[in-house]
């Protein structure tokens, strides 16, 4: 097959979305598609992710990488998305989320072009965001069909959208998160946060919960991995909770799986995922998860009392965290139990056998 990828920029450090097209790209390419990837990346921007070096790349130079496309650029960057696609001419062309696959669809309109619309952000991310909303509604008639990542993201969906969507996770190098082992005791007491610095990740309701609990137990460390456009808010939060010297933020890390190895507890406060990639790699890697029960795309994945703790997303969400994060520091036997519990919980998301669900829907939509 031939196949074509497009999102707007690979060349911004982490995102979860970015990372599973590089990982979904390369590996169909090492199973012997012809592959490409089109961005809104300048034509020779490195990818943060590594590529197979036999994918060819295409950046049409619309915007700027991490920040909203001007609309003034609009017309010239459809005319460019539509001269890439159409000149590769590839059996199916997948966007990934909607911020490519919106104007992919405008720019093919009235093409032969199989597009698939892949999306990555959950349903809540649309709540207050009437113009994407309508957006999306309006173009997902030009797709012979589209992606979602988990079971609760696509039960969520419209019944109208369904019929032409399928579930395909997020793949998972269960070998290099295996490799953690168990959490060793003494423990390395840091509690590990992975995602980008963004409202619905909700870092913080984690710093607050993580102020109300430090004092009982002072030689634990909030780590948190990741970067994005309210950094300096985290950071001034974290002062004036007076947990600052307490609260490690590296930034965005590529070796991932050491973070993990580190970590004795991983929470996740958002408020919603479309599948949870730091939750299954978190489970991967042996570590229990403490979470909000009703995060959307955590649920399967997370199972309250097998591998993780998950407190009540209703009333004080800060109480409820710091309990969750109380209970695991304070109990090195629940930490075990519940990160042996985790590994079993995710083989279904192993690389291979996502990869091979994403080549057989694929070869099915080259030949509709």
């Amino acid at each position: 097959m031939r196949l074509l990828f497009a999102i707007k920029s690979l060349a911004v450090p982490g995102g979860g979305a970015e990372r599973v097209l590089a990982e979904v790209a390369s590996g169909l390419c090492a199973r012997g598609h012809a592959v490409g990837i089109v961005t809104f990346d300048a034509p020779k921007a490195e990818s943060f992710y590594p590529l197979d070096l036999s994918i060819e790349r295409y950046g049409i130079s619309i915007g700027t990488p991490g920040h909203p496309t001007p609309r003034t650029q609009l017309p010239t960057g459809l005319m460019r998305l539509r001269s890439a696609v159409t000149g590769w001419a590839p059996d199916v062309t997948v966007g990934f989320m909607h911020s490519t696959y919106v104007p992919l669809a405008m720019a093919l309109l009235g093409s032969p072009s199989r597009l698939v619309a892949s999306e990555h952000a959950g349903l809540s991310h649309f709540k207050d965001r009437i113009v994407e909303r309508l957006l999306v509604s309006a173009v997902w008639r030009s797709f012979i069909a589209a992606t979602v990542p988990s079971e609760t993201m696509w039960a969520s969906m419209p019944e109208r959208l369904r019929s032409i969507t399928h579930i395909l996770p997020n793949p998972v190098d269960l070998v290099q998160f295996s490799n953690a082992g168990p959490c060793p005791e003494p423990c390395d007491p840091i509690i590990l946060c992975v995602g980008r610095f963004m409202e619905e990740k909700d870092h913080a309701t984690l710093l607050r919960a993580f102020a109300q609990v430090s004092p009982q137990f002072p030689s634990w460390r909030l780590r948190l991995v990741g970067d994005g456009v309210l950094r300096s808010s985290i950071v001034e939060l974290a002062a004036g909770l007076d947990i600052g010297e307490k609260v490690e933020m590296p930034g965005v890390v590529g070796r991932i799986a050491t973070e993990y190895r580190r970590a004795s507890i991983v929470a996740v406060p958002s408020l919603y995922e479309s599948f949870g990639l730091c939750v299954a790699e978190a489970l991967a890697s042996r570590r229990p998860v403490v979470g909000f029960s009703d995060c959307l795309g955590s649920l399967g994945i997370a199972v309250d009392g097998v591998n993780s703790i998950l407190v009540e997303g209703n009333g004080d969400r800060v109480e409820n965290l710091s309990r969750g994060l109380a209970l695991l520091m304070a109990n090195p036997a629940l930490r075990s139990s519940l990160g042996e519990g985790g590994p079993d919980s995710v083989r279904r998301f192993d690389h291979d056998v996502v990869l091979g669900e994403w080549e057989d829907f694929l070869m099915d939509i080259s030949t509709r």
